[in-house]
């Protein structure tokens, strides 16, 4: 706190008051300039209390004016440090990326520690990310400790700025499925890691294992007048990668529903993975389920949860015929 004032003298005209808790300013106290010199105070931030007895409040005895009556100006020196917090880049990850993590809020140009473990419990708080996660420190690579200063090489934000960025690879060799407890540290007065002062922040993230994979082929539709594909006109050029068949070919399971729909009658048609070696067609795409998940039902339906019905796709034909998504209400016809 630094109490400033270019006047020629400050006067004390608190009276009557205890003085156990107050501040005050000498009388005619000048700079050999006649100026008024800055006063600095470790002092907390100043109040004013309710109480001018009151011993447990520091403050500024009452009355105090520059010789020209006017009040001085106090200003404070202090400021708060910020609670120091790490965060990941996304919440989840996959064998085999890189996660970015940047922890924040501690001294500038300090060096911290950075930690991933695996967790295996949330602990007494029953809270993931927190100091007392319960640990497996005997799985995998990658999990040592290492050691980026604020401002250095290593950090990747380039900035004396008290926030420190970094990378971890999350390796495949015992990620999958894991939860992790990611520690960023600062050591406290004392220089020293792992002792009571430091500055600690910590965070949870996964590697969660994917509950299904879904695998696909390409379908063309040529847009050309008539059939199109090898069978129809072996003699037209690229027709073997063509996969239209006759509308009348289409399932009439498949054809009824998209009229119950409301998708109106289908203008062409084409199977999946018909050409000229495979007549009958493939499967469009296929699912299904990861290590350790398995598959109860398939449903098709859009962000909300409701079937599509005519939902714009954002995508057109090369013709221009923009294509319209539906899903069936009935996932097991």
């Amino acid at each position: 706190m630094a109490i400033r004032k270019k006047n020629s003298s400050l006067t004390n005209n608190s009276t009557g008051h205890s003085n156990a808790d107050q501040l005050h300013i000498s009388q005619g106290i000048t700079a050999s300039d006649g100026r008024i010199p800055s006063f600095v105070s470790d002092l907390p931030p100043l109040s004013t209390p309710t109480d001018p007895t009151d011993a447990a409040q520091p403050h500024v005895s009452q009355g105090i004016t520059a010789s020209d009556g006017r009040i001085p100006t106090f200003v404070s020196d202090s400021s708060s440090s910020s609670t120091p917090t790490v965060t990941t880049d996304l919440d989840d990850y996959a064998p085999g990326s890189t996660a970015t993590l940047t922890a924040s809020g501690f001294a500038a140009g300090s060096t911290l520690q950075f930690e991933v473990e695996h967790a295996t419990g949330a602990g007494a708080d029953e809270v993931w990310g927190t100091s007392d996660d319960v640990l497996d420190s005997g799985t995998g690579a990658g999990h040592e400790p290492w050691y980026v200063t604020d401002g250095s090489a290593g950090d990747l934000d380039g900035e004396v700025n008290g926030s420190v960025t970094t990378s971890w690879y999350v390796n495949p060799d015992d990620s999958a499925g894991a939860t992790f407890l990611l520690t960023a540290t600062s050591a406290g007065g004392d220089e020293v890691f792992g002792t009571a002062d430091d500055s600690v922040a910590t965070t949870s993230f996964t590697d969660s294992v994917p509950g299904i994979v879904a695998t696909g082929v390409t379908v063309t539709l040529d847009e050309t007048a008539g059939l199109q594909n090898n069978i129809a006109t072996p003699s037209t050029t690229g027709d073997a990668d063509d996969n239209d068949i006759l509308l009348t070919s289409l399932p009439p399971t498949f054809s009824t529903r998209l009229s119950a729909l409301g998708a109106g009658t289908a203008l062409g048609a084409a199977l999946s993975g018909y050409d000229a070696t495979h007549t009958s067609g493939s499967d469009a795409f296929t699912i299904s389920s990861g290590t350790g998940a398995s598959i109860t039902d398939v449903s098709f339906v859009g962000s909300g949860g409701a079937p599509l019905i005519g939902t714009p796709s954002g995508l057109f034909t090369l013709d221009g015929t923009e294509i319209l998504l539906y899903t069936d209400s009935n996932n097991n016809i």
